[in-house]
């Protein structure tokens, strides 16, 4: 790893987000101290805040649970609390599909209470929400709405879910997220 030590003196914020710039830094590490910067920086250059607020975006499926380690791991990492964020793609049905539609919202909540017993069990702090959308867009809202240090999202897997795609949609529209992303591989892979 290559390091670069910088000492300047002014507004740590401003000297910061200056810096980063005439460097060309493709990421920003910064204590809670230092949230301003994340207001403050454009995009493309992310900002990390440690401790801070993951993000996971979870489907019915049980693609979360198989990653729990990498998210456990993470949590404790950076000393960070864990947003589970169960997201109902309420796109792919049709208004003649409610009943079809709840049971998958019950599966959602479901798939989010399990994966909260598991963190809790590590001794993560979790909280949790339940959005209905397209999972890319609910994505990004609830970055934007719990001002989350990082989103990790799969990477994909031999069955593609709702989240898969969306962090596929995601990944091909880098300018619409300032927030740091960690794929998660497929667990066992």
């Amino acid at each position: 790893m290559s390091v670069k030590i910088i000492s300047v003196e002014g507004d740590p914020v401003e000297e910061v987000l200056r810096v980063s710039e005439a460097e060309q830094a493709e990421l920003i590490l910064a204590s809670s101290h230092y949230r301003a910067i994340v207001k403050k920086a454009s995009c493309p250059v992310p900002v990390y805040i440690m401790p801070g607020s993951i993000l996971v975006p979870i489907d019915s499926s049980d693609m979360s649970l198989a990653n729990k380690e990498n998210i456990i791991n993470e949590a404790k990492a950076t000393g960070s609390k864990v947003l589970l964020l169960g997201i109902v793609p309420v796109h792919v049905y049709s208004a003649g599909e409610k009943a079809e539609l709840e049971q998958l919202r019950k599966r959602t909540t479901a798939a989010v209470k399990k994966i909260k017993v598991a963190l809790t069990k590590e001794g993560v702090e979790v909280s949790e929400a339940i959005k209905s959308g397209y999972p890319d867009e609910e994505i990004l809202k609830a970055a934007d709405e719990y001002s989350v240090s990082l989103i990790m999202l799969p990477a994909g897997g031999k069955t593609p879910s709702e989240m898969t795609k969306a962090a596929a949609i995601i990944l091909d529209e880098p300018e619409r997220i300032c927030t740091p992303i960690l794929l998660m591989g497929e667990a066992g892979a």
